[in-house]
């Protein structure tokens, strides 16, 4: 797993620490994509936007850094495994009815 790091203020330590969170394997997702057709591209998308919520974390005590109200809380929004499996049924509804609409003719 990749990680991207920088540097920035810890209040737990008190001083500029070198901060750290998970990063995105895009070879392997390009890969997919190139491999499914393109259908991947709706995952890497979901990756990349879960990703961006993810907080920087401090290289020494390990706390999250750099988000205003400390409460460790991830986004309101719905976890990653559901988004990706309501972007799969709609994958699948509009291969069916692009399929359905190539028999038609």
């Amino acid at each position: 797993m990749s990680f991207q790091e920088t540097s920035k203020f810890c209040k737990y330590c008190n001083r500029q620490v070198l901060a750290r969170k998970k990063g995105i394997n895009h070879i392997l997702h390009l890969l997919l994509t190139i491999f499914t057709s393109g259908i991947w591209i709706i995952a890497w998308i979901l990756c990349v936007a879960e990703n961006n919520n993810d907080n920087w974390r401090c290289g020494i005590c390990g706390q999250e850094i750099g988000c205003e109200d400390f409460t460790n809380k991830k986004s309101s929004g719905l976890p990653f495994w559901c988004k990706l499996a309501i972007s799969g049924v709609w994958v699948g509804i509009i291969i069916v009815f692009i399929w359905e609409g190539v028999k038609l003719l």
